[in-house]
């Protein structure tokens, strides 16, 4: 999947695949600038062991929370991405 996301200060893609081992996505802010402390996802059916958050290939800190089938991926510092930058979740 694979769509426009909209925001008050920004605009930009998001994007996920499913994957035999779990689910990849991608938030690509094309305009703006979007502050980020927490995504909400539905995970795959099988969760994988481990999580990655990163932005610019370096690992953002966050803990996961699970509530009614969502998983949500809480940042330990929230952020702001400008145009340009994205950010890349691996569950």
């Amino acid at each position: 999947f694979a769509g426009p996301f909209v925001g008050a200060s920004a605009w930009g893609r998001f994007s996920q695949k499913q994957t035999p081992v779990g689910l990849g996505a991608t938030l690509a802010v094309r305009f703006g600038s979007l502050r980020l402390a927490r995504l909400e996802l539905t995970p795959p059916a099988t969760k994988a062991a481990t999580t990655k958050v990163m932005l610019a290939d370096k690992p953002l800190q966050h803990r996961l929370e699970t509530r009614d089938g969502r998983l949500a991926i809480v940042l330990a510092q929230p952020i702001t991405l400008s145009a340009g930058q994205i950010l890349k979740v691996i569950v």
